[in-house]
């Protein structure tokens, strides 16, 4: 029994060096804190803790900490395992080739190497990450910055500062204000929940199917699809009952990300109810659906729901009910990440319910400039096809960023940015506030290389037409998440013909990665070409992995793309057509059997010589402007992994 026990506890001691970047809340620190006499700061966002502060003091929550960017805990590895997989030997610091943007380090000096005096930052995906990583944004280096957050006495295997709220990047320009710093809402709140370790006191009711809402990813999270096909369901999570019969106003407000989902159906599928007649049974209460900035539908960045206003007719009711509607189907469904959730005094705002995905705007029948100006919104959902002349760009430099005025723009090619275009209904328009601005971020990876005015700019003067969500970009009315464009009357074409390694569908960035579903985003070089083209990456040695791509906007008649499969191994990928339409043939789903490649090994980037075999092109019928493709490898296969880049929709 002792040698068990013994075995047990190495056991136990090896997967705990081995998690990689996990993080432990104060709460299991053992060791006592040093005396607060010793402290410089306060916690406060005027009067931070230092660095060395924190690491006496070792506790606190939403507490502010100062000090210097001097690099990130790096992922190490150590060989690879029978299956050609890099095996994780834990995380180290380093000053320079980052190869995570999930965390940053910050000492006290700028020339700090040691690691017991220094913290590990936890980065939350969005714009905390985006901004402050240094695997992307290496001149943080040296950089002053003060950080919100909690204490963890162990993350990435130093002392740690998690669950990040907001942070103040102190630059030679001046301070960078970034996130809001609300990780709690208002103290008297109705309700407050986070959902970062529960769902607290909400219920998930399940009207029909089989799912439920659970707490993963620091969230509440449901989940309508899967390799193995979509789940059928309506399914509810319900707050706790509040009494309002004392309030005057009252809002809602909340943090949501939704992917995988169907632009023509998501408003319907992702709801926020209120009643005040419910009394546990969700079918047999009146409910009021009120209408929510919605997510973008196509990833898992967070958008705020907006505050929405609770309606007169629920204010100075007694027992008031909110609940989140969730709705999948056979053909549709979405992952729903929830976080924040916040009821509170106070007065909401409009929320504009933006126009749904209209029938009579097609690629063919695109809007042009002057009408799309009225449809788009501050928070738009809606998807449509856009006609106009690229005639300049946004202006370089911060007093741009907001496009209001005449010296934002450059009716030319001098000194813009290369993330964004304006197009107007004339070649000849001068007036920036008849013209669209067209913002490229990371949910256009394919439109900004090929439109942008900085690196193509013969492109100046040409027509295009463009599919995106009409949103403001810039602050001014305009469209983002380009998934297709066209150039017309003598511009380069740039749907491909024949095989070729670029994509002219979105594919997800080379850093994205879904692991619930396998999916991960990487790049691939050809042979001993250095250009390095998008690819999606599908499962893991145990796990079939599966990514859908975004709807395709138009009728399409020709789908071809590359598919190898891992080193030394042989798979199965499957390919289906959803939400409309099917191959030649009526087949909604063609089965490839993958060859191995001898560079589908490791991580990205990937070298790759493609055989001719490799290239598949097949022809569609049917397709419609909210159909989609599922690409998912085999659970029955012997190996699990495919790689899957030069997709071309047509």
């Amino acid at each position: 029994m002792k040698k068990i026990l013994n075995a047990l506890f190495l056991t136990l001691l090896a997967v705990i060096t081995f998690s990689g970047c996990s993080d432990v809340p104060a709460p299991y620190d053992i060791k006592e804190g040093g005396d607060d006499s010793e402290l410089v700061g306060d916690g406060s966002k005027n009067n931070p803790y230092d660095v060395t502060s924190y690491l006496i003091k070792k506790s606190g929550t939403d507490i502010w900490v100062e000090g210097y960017i001097v690099g990130c805990m790096n992922n190490k590895y150590d060989g690879v395992d029978a299956s050609g997989e890099p095996v994780f030997a834990g995380n180290e610091f380093v000053t320079s080739n980052f190869n995570v943007n999930t965390n940053i380090v910050i000492a006290a000096t700028t020339s700090e190497t040691s690691t017991a005096k220094i913290i590990a930052v936890k980065l939350p995906a969005g714009d905390l990450r985006d901004k402050l990583n240094v695997k992307d944004n290496n001149g943080n280096l040296g950089m002053s910055v003060k950080i919100k957050g909690n204490y963890a006495s162990k993350y990435c295997g130093v002392t740690g500062l998690i669950d990040i709220t907001a942070a103040v990047l102190h630059t030679s320009t001046g301070d960078v204000e970034i996130g809001d710093g609300s990780s709690e809402g208002p103290t008297d709140a109705y309700i407050n929940e986070s959902f970062k370790s529960s769902l607290g006191g909400f219920t998930s009711v399940s009207v029909s199917g089989t799912l439920s809402w659970i707490n993963d990813y620091s969230s509440a999270m449901i989940k309508g699809g899967s390799a193995e096909g979509k789940f059928p369901s309506e399914t509810w999570l319900v707050a706790p009952t509040i009494n309002l019969s004392q309030e005057t106003e009252a809002y809602i407000t909340f943090k949501h990300a939704i992917n995988y989902a169907d632009a023509a159906t998501i408003k319907d599928y992702h709801q926020l109810m209120i009643s005040k007649d419910y009394t546990g049974n969700v079918s047999q209460a009146t409910w009021t659906n009120l209408p929510i900035v919605m997510a973008s539908g196509n990833s898992f960045t967070f958008v705020s729901s907006g505050n929405v206003g609770i309606p007169a007719e629920f204010i100075g009711q007694s027992s008031v009910t909110i609940a989140l509607k969730y709705t999948s189907t056979e053909v549709t469904g979405s992952t729903w990440e929830v976080q924040n959730f916040v009821v509170a005094h106070g007065k909401g705002e409009e929320i504009v319910d933006p126009e749904p995905p209209v029938t009579d705007n097609s690629k063919d029948n695109p809007y042009d400039v002057t009408k799309a100006l009225t449809l788009t919104s501050t928070n738009g959902t809606a998807i449509a096809w856009v006609k106009g002349y690229i005639v300049g760009g946004v202006k370089n430099g911060n007093d741009a960023n907001t496009v209001d005025a005449p010296e934002d723009v450059v009716f030319g090619l001098d000194d813009i940015r290369n993330s964004a275009i304006l197009i107007a209904a004339s070649k000849e328009e001068t007036d920036y506030t008849k013209c669209m601005v067209i913002g490229f971020g990371k949910d256009s990876p394919t439109a900004k290389p090929a439109l942008n005015l900085v690196d193509n700019p013969d492109n100046l003067g040409k027509e295009v037409v463009i599919l995106g969500t009409l949103k403001y970009a810039f602050g001014a009315p305009g469209m983002k998440t380009i998934t297709d464009f066209e150039f017309l009357e003598g511009g380069s074409d740039p749907e491909p013909t024949g095989p070729v390694y670029t994509s002219n569908i979105t594919l997800p960035a080379k850093d994205w990665s879904n692991s619930s579903d396998a999916a991960y985003g990487g790049i691939v070089k050809i042979g001993t070409e250095e250009t390095e083209y998008p690819i999606v990456k599908l499962g893991t040695t145990k796990l079939a992995g599966v990514w859908s791509s975004p709807v395709l906007g138009a009728a399409k008649t020709k789908l071809a793309f590359y598919a190898v499969g891992w080193k030394g191994k042989s798979g199965i990928l499957k390919v289906t057509i959803e939400n409309g339409g099917t191959f030649e043939g009526g087949e909604a789903t063609k089965q490839i059997d993958l060859a191995g490649n001898i560079g589908a090994t490791s991580n990205s980037p990937f070298t790759i010589t493609p055989a001719d075999s490799d290239y598949y092109e097949f022809t569609l019928t049917g397709i419609t402007a909210t159909s989609t493709i599922k690409f998912n490898t085999a659970e029955e296969a012997a190996d699990k992994r495919a790689i899957i880049f030069g997709i071309n929709v047509n």
